[in-house]
Parts: structure tokens; C-alpha cells; sequence
């Protein structure tokens, strides 16, 4: 997936062929051919290169791979904490039982006062700890032990969810002064919305 050309050259034995040196991420699927686990080959592999989703066929075929099952760096989990949850009877439910969540995924969803969804996030739903909120009260703050991929809110989203907490703003140009990543955070919440609504911005999603 994601692949790139970086460098071509003839084949020093063979003047037919091309040698091609390509980065790219790899996803490996055990269920290609039978009997097959990770990190192996099947008798006789046959390559093929070809366009994204394989339209077409093949444009060409490669003899091997080098590179192709070799170690790779994992991403270490990094711990997501969620400051001041109430704990009604579904959540505490999870809480009773945390193992049973280990390998769940969630999608934790920012929303405004009227419930309307600002942003989202997907995350493993594996708990590490669970200890009285910062917050006091009866809330609980939970430590998530894997917060999920890189693609995280920015900083900056919260100054822009706290704006658009009460609605949609009033006052015109509150995004001039944000930069690239803000405004598109911004961008996400003036989209047309699903179901045909009037977007945020007054206009009317086309059909």
C-alpha cells in the first residue's frame, strides 16, 4: 500500500530485466493461499505489480522481493486518558469486567451542548487504570493503556470545539487566524451535514 518508485536500474545478470527499489507499507493477509501463517511464502510466490485495487491486471511481475518479511518497527502504544467520566451502569459494566475489552475498539465522539457531533476519534478499548477524577466529585478519570493511531485532534481543536460548544458562531472571520490544521478542523464542522440538512455555512448540500 502507499507505494512509491524511488530508484530503477537494468538487472546486472539478466538485461530483460528491471530491478526497481520501491518504499512502501506492507499489510499482510495469512488467508492468500492454504495453510499459510504470518511470515511466510507459499511454494511457488508469483509478484505481480498493478495499479491500486488491481484494475486491469498486472502491469508487470517481479521474480522476488527482498525486504518483503523482514522485521518491522511497532508503533509502542501510547496511553490516552479521559479526564472526568461519568460512570453510569453501561461504563461501569466495562469497568467490572476490562479484559473482556482488551481487544475492542471504541470511537470516542466530541459533541456540543445540543449533542451534534464536533469530532471523533477511534481507540483500543484496553483500560490500564482507573483512579477518582482530577475533577472531584463522582466522576472517574480512565487511562486507556493504547490511545489509538497518530491521527489525534491537535491542540488546537480544542480552542475551536470550545468555540462552536454553544452552536454555531455568530461572530464572521473566527478562523482567519488559525493556521493550516485549525482551519481545517474548522472546514469539518461548516460541512453539509448527512440527511440532506442545510450545511453550516447556509448553503444547501447538493443532491
Amino acid at each position: 500500500m502507499d507505494t512509491v518508485v524511488i530508484s530503477h536500474s537494468p538487472n546486472a545478470t539478466d538485461p530483460d530485466l528491471v530491478d526497481v527499489i520501491v518504499g512502501t507499507g506492507v499489510i499482510e493477509h495469512s488467508e492468500v493461499w492454504p495453510g499459510a501463517g504470518p511470515g511466510t511464502m507459499p511454494a511457488v510466490p508469483r509478484f505481480a505489480v498493478a495499479e491500486e485495487d488491481y484494475r486491469g491486471g498486472p502491469i508487470g511481475e517481479c521474480h522476488s522481493i527482498d525486504g518483503l518479511l523482514a522485521p518491522r518497527k511497532v508503533r509502542p502504544d501510547i496511553p490516552l486518558q479521559l479526564i472526568g467520566c461519568e460512570p453510569g451502569e453501561r461504563l461501569l459494566a466495562a469497568l467490572r469486567n476490562p479484559r473482556a475489552w482488551t481487544q475492542e475498539w471504541g470511537v470516542l465522539v466530541a459533541l456540543d451542548r445540543f449533542g451534534r457531533e464536533m469530532g471523533s476519534h477511534w481507540v483500543r478499548l484496553e483500560i490500564a487504570k482507573v483512579s477518582a477524577s482530577v475533577l472531584g466529585g463522582s466522576l472517574i478519570d480512565i487511562t486507556l493503556a493504547d490511545g489509538g493511531d497518530d491521527d489525534r485532534p491537535s491542540l488546537g481543536a480544542r480552542r475551536i470545539w470550545e468555540t462552536w460548544y454553544q452552536g454555531f458562531p455568530t461572530t464572521p472571520k473566527q478562523w482567519a487566524s488559525l493556521d493550516t490544521g485549525g482551519r481545517a478542523e474548522w472546514l469539518d464542522l461548516i460541512r453539509p451535514l448527512p440527511g440532506g440538512e442545510p450545511d453550516r455555512t447556509g448553503g444547501t448540500p447538493s443532491p
